[in-house]
């Protein structure tokens, strides 16, 4: 990957499965409770939508009884497991980027944090904003890129699943997609998908 120190001004970081090691955790909770509910759905539409905000999911799945059930049990579940969540390996490259660092996620805000705290990571990152804090992840990055005056081409979002390489696509923004196998989106996927740059790890990104 070539260094682009000049160029890039702003990295926006996903949180799970770019930073933390949540897919099974996720995965596993949201099915449970689907079936604890009683809720038909087709496994190859829920692997589809596996990644969006836990609501949207819910939404596309065309819950509504127990939308709200759900996504308690959920949250719970993720919450009672917290001390299982485990952060990638090379985490500690992030400190090196000398550049403004923020975390956008579709997890909540009060998960991502806690997570942070406990990592003792809070440092690393200039600010962060969970789903809580937006409804749409390309139209609340694409205003905050309008409201910190950055151009696309001087960001890099790091990610990794398909739908992100199309966020930064529409965005502007340089895509930084990282496969390895904590990754939401299987590498051959991503490939189809083509990102700016794919990499195993945070410790390929130069900058």
């Amino acid at each position: 990957m070539s260094r682009l120190s000049k160029k890039i001004k702003l990295i926006i970081f996903d949180f799970d499965g770019t930073l933390v090691d949540t897919k099974k955790l996720y995965y596993n909770s949201i099915h449970k409770w689907l079936k604890k509910e009683e809720v038909r759905f087709s496994e190859k539409k829920f692997r589809k939508f596996f990644g969006l905000k836990l609501a949207e999911i819910l939404k596309k799945l065309k819950v509504k009884k127990s939308s709200e059930k759900i996504k308690r049990g959920v949250y719970e579940d993720v919450f009672s497991d917290l001390n299982k969540i485990k952060v990638v390996k090379d985490i500690g490259q992030i400190k090196k980027f000398k550049v403004k660092k923020i975390i956008v996620s579709n997890t909540s805000s009060e998960l991502v944090d806690r997570v942070l705290k406990k990592h003792k990571l809070k440092k690393y990152f200039d600010e962060v904003y969970g789903g809580d804090k937006f409804h749409h992840k390309e139209i609340f990055i694409k205003n905050y890129l309008r409201k910190n005056k950055l151009k696309g081409k001087e960001v890099f979002y790091v990610a990794d699943m398909v739908r992100d390489v199309k966020i930064a696509r529409k965005i502007g923004c340089v895509s930084v997609i990282i496969a390895n196998k904590i990754s939401w989106s299987k590498k051959r996927e991503l490939l189809k998908a083509e990102p700016d740059f794919i990499l195993k790890s945070l410790a390929d990104i130069k900058i």
